[in-house]
């Protein structure tokens, strides 16, 4: 057995757990709770479906991406008439088939990945329908201080910069068939991919700053309680950094 073909499990739990990642548990919040971060109803509930369509299209281009490196791992490890079509058409040269290949990043990636999702997960699980992408506080809100929130007091955005982290880590770099691909071959495509890698990194800095004005807004409407939290659980992101 080829030792290419054990980077398929890697590949799909890579996508998978990406796809839960970038999947919203609960639906966009009304404009009266969305208005506790100052948003406004009519633009910003358009921008806020744009952003979960903007998802949906980067699941799909992880999707795309674990589909086309597989077919060039199972092309090279069983050669057929089919093989040499596939291999031509999905990278730069066929001869490159032999570079897609499981490296010690790649493990590292899908772990982080792995470990990002279920943060991601148990933080779902403990605030139930309170988590929200958007930015808002329900009439009935609770500040939710128990499971991954007594670590650290952002710990669904620590969550997503593991998997963004390791979902980098997966596509980019030595063994890998984005950097063997015929995509990087024309200009548009190439800017493409180059979107998707600004997309995929710009995540962690917008969640860095969100957790800023997530901070105040929960301090105004917990005040007592938040004031306390804040004391027992005085990092935002990772324990004992920030």
């Amino acid at each position: 057995m080829s030792w290419s073909l054990w980077k398929i499990p890697l590949i799909i739990t890579n996508a998978t757990g990406i796809h839960i990642a970038y999947t919203p548990p609960n639906p966009i919040p009304n404009a009266d709770e969305l208005h506790q971060y100052g948003s406004r109803n009519s633009d910003l509930t358009l921008l806020f479906k744009l952003r979960r369509h903007a998802a949906i299209v980067a699941k799909g281009i992880h999707w795309a991406f674990a589909s086309c490196e597989s077919l060039v791992i199972l092309a090279y490890a069983f050669p057929s008439t089919h093989s040499q079509p596939i291999l031509t058409t999905l990278l730069h040269r066929a001869e490159n088939a032999s570079a897609v290949r499981v490296t010690p990043q790649n493990v590292v990636g899908c772990a982080l990945v792995v470990a990002g999702v279920g943060i991601r997960l148990a933080c779902q699980r403990e605030l139930g329908r309170f988590f929200t992408w958007e930015k808002s506080v329900k009439k009935d809100q609770q500040l939710v201080t128990s499971g991954p929130y007594a670590v650290v007091r952002h710990p669904s955005y620590t969550g997503m910069l593991l998997a963004t982290v390791g979902t980098l880590l997966c596509h980019l770099g030595p063994g890998n068939w984005l950097l063997q691909s015929s995509l990087l071959e024309s200009p548009w495509t190439k800017g493409l991919v180059v979107l998707w890698i600004a997309y995929s990194a710009g995540l962690p800095c917008v969640m860095f700053f969100r957790t800023f004005d997530e901070d105040r807004v929960l301090r105004a409407h917990f005040p007592e309680q938040w004031d306390a939290y804040a004391k027992r659980v005085p990092y935002r992101l990772v324990p004992y950094i920030f």
